[in-house]
């Protein structure tokens, strides 16, 4: 959120007072003053009363820079996601509060490889050691999403006057690695459709459209509309941020209408949603998960392999996945099935 100027040298990010002045030597002083306006006031009087602030150089660290890092994190997630006392926080929401909690997360493991208590102690071979040793455990977009955690952190200390250089920018994200999306073949789609019981519409439906999970659990009757013979989908995309306008198959539509107003009353329910995905992955042993990322949005991939293997064309598939790019589209073009790529391997031979 953009900050908001509430009283003379005073700003207000989220719920959070900072001072916002320039001493005598040109240096901008930015420092969190707290959430009650009264005492930011007396505190920003402090701040350009104090003789050591208003005769830092412009270029030079402020007497006191620096603090403490569980403080700092907190005052940072408060800015960036309006959550108070995070670090301290037992329980978040997996359908709405899933991102501070990662970034929170990856912060708290930071601070508990460096052993670091103040931010202005962190420097880049702290942070180069941590990555280093992260890479050891996970993959590479798991990497890229820590170091952009830590940069997007150190960046708003920096601005806070917290830190007089933030040394994240120093790190380098690995190479994007072009993910292998496992899709379920027949015999797997069968199993899960027998074990489904309560979820099995839910299931139906993941597979004959391709949705992702996060748009499928809210649907209504009101998402669909009848044109001529065929029954269309029309909804916002929580991802995208774009409207989806596409036909569905007679099996989606059979869901669809034995379905109450709210295709899945339960579903924005935590208890619902970690039953659904607990369904699913009983399917499969442990590591067969792990080794093909298996999850919801696995419907979706074995969607768009079906659809590739049936000879659609990719821009019909990129126009039922709602991809904003047809490059996202092509990643599944080369899990083609051998039988697909058979019936064209004679097109275009050589005569001899």
């Amino acid at each position: 959120m953009k900050p908001k100027k509430v009283a003379k040298n005073i700003i207000k990010r989220d719920n959070t007072f900072y001072s916002d002045f320039t001493n005598s030597q040109g240096k901008r002083i930015r420092r969190s003053l707290g959430k009650d306006l009264v005492q930011a006031k007396i505190k920003v009087l402090q701040l350009k009363a104090d003789i050591t602030i208003q005769q830092t150089p412009k270029d030079g660290p402020l007497p006191t820079s620096g603090k403490n890092y569980k403080s700092a994190v907190n005052e940072f997630i408060s800015s960036a996601y309006s959550f108070e006392n995070a670090w301290d926080r037992k329980y978040w929401n997996q359908n709405d509060e899933r991102q501070p909690q990662l970034v929170l997360t990856t912060l708290k493991r930071f601070q508990n490889h460096s052993g670091v208590s103040n931010v202005s102690q962190v420097k880049l071979p702290q942070m180069i050691r941590f990555i280093d040793a992260r890479a050891k455990l996970v993959k590479a977009g798991t990497i890229r999403k820590n170091i952009q955690f830590l940069q997007k952190f150190f960046s708003w200390c920096e601005d806070m006057d917290y830190v007089v250089k933030s040394y994240a920018r120093g790190l380098r994200k690995p190479k994007a690695e072009t993910p292998q999306r496992y899709s379920f073949n027949p015999s797997e789609v069968q199993m899960i459709l027998e074990n489904a019981g309560w979820f099995k519409d839910y299931y139906i439906l993941a597979l004959a459209t391709g949705l992702r999970p996060c748009d499928t659990k809210g649907l209504t009757q009101d998402d669909f509309e009848v044109k001529g013979d065929y029954m269309r989908l029309k909804i916002y995309s929580q991802k995208t941020k774009q409207f989806i306008y596409i036909p569905i198959s007679k099996l989606a539509r059979s869901v669809v209408e034995r379905a109450g107003h709210k295709l899945f009353p339960n579903a924005n329910e935590e208890m619902w949603l970690k039953a659904l995905r607990g369904n699913l992955t009983g399917n499969f042993d442990s590591s067969y998960i792990r080794k093909h990322n298996i999850r919801l949005h696995t419907f979706r991939h074995t969607f768009a392999i079906n659809k590739l293997n049936a000879s659609v064309p990719k821009e019909a598939i990129q126009n039922f996945l709602g991809h904003a790019s047809i490059k996202t589209t092509e990643v599944y073009c080369n899990q083609m099935s051998d039988e697909t790529l058979a019936q064209w391997v004679e097109n275009g031979e050589v005569d001899a």
